[in-house]
């Protein structure tokens, strides 16, 4: 399940409900300007940077209609995207709570409920206020329509990396055989027979280096 909260939240209802194992068990997104992570832990991760709103109109969002769109239009950049599709993938694939967290004070802010809004319109996953939960409106979700929108996501970032010779370097260096010879397929330089030295080095001529 996927829920947004805040610390107090955490540390008062979500312990106390759910137990130490699932607490421990759970995988922390830190969406707070007020919250640090002071050492290393793989099960926090601090995603601030990317979905933390603007600090000029962060204190509007609560009120002002075109400030909360212009969130929303944060959340639609590629990085928070990406982001969120692998903490869906997360939660349908390794059962994985994850809890989005921020300060009480921010949480007054009304950004996490447009967050929680926003993965539940677009990824067809519950996204849980979890002070909210007993209010939750029940909604039919699909498992296969989630991971089909994470998959388009994970295609547009392909198609962004390969327009950069970076992005296309990264790319190749991820790549089976199957798929390199897919792309010189695709560019009409590949034939039966083609050792693995000579596939590489025409990708990195004319695909890497186009």
């Amino acid at each position: 399940m996927i829920y947004v909260m805040d610390t107090k939240t955490l540390i008062k209802d979500f312990v106390k409900n759910e137990g130490n194992e699932r607490v421990l068990l759970a995988q922390y997104c830190i969406v707070s300007s007020r919250i640090r992570k002071t050492e290393e832990n793989d099960a926090v991760v601090n995603v601030t940077h990317i979905l933390y709103p603007n600090k000029y109109t962060v204190m509007d969002l609560k009120d002002d209609e075109s400030t909360q769109k212009e969130y929303v239009h944060q959340l639609e950049n590629l990085e928070p995207m990406l982001f969120f599709s692998n903490i869906v993938k997360a939660s349908i694939k390794e059962g994985y709570d994850i809890i989005f967290l921020c300060s009480p004070n921010e949480y007054k802010l009304g950004y996490m409920s447009i967050i929680a809004k926003y993965i539940e319109d677009v990824f067809y996953i519950p996204c849980i206020e979890y002070k909210y939960r007993d209010k939750h409106e029940v909604r039919k979700y699909s498992d296969s329509l989630a991971l089909k929108v994470c998959k388009e996501v994970k295609h547009q970032r392909k198609n962004q990396m390969s327009k950069t010779k970076r992005g296309r370097q990264s790319l190749v260096k991820n790549m089976s055989k199957k798929e390199k010879i897919k792309i010189l397929k695709s560019m009409d330089m590949y034939y039966k027979g083609m050792s693995n030295d000579e596939i590489d080095e025409t990708i990195e001529v004319y695909y890497i280096e186009d």
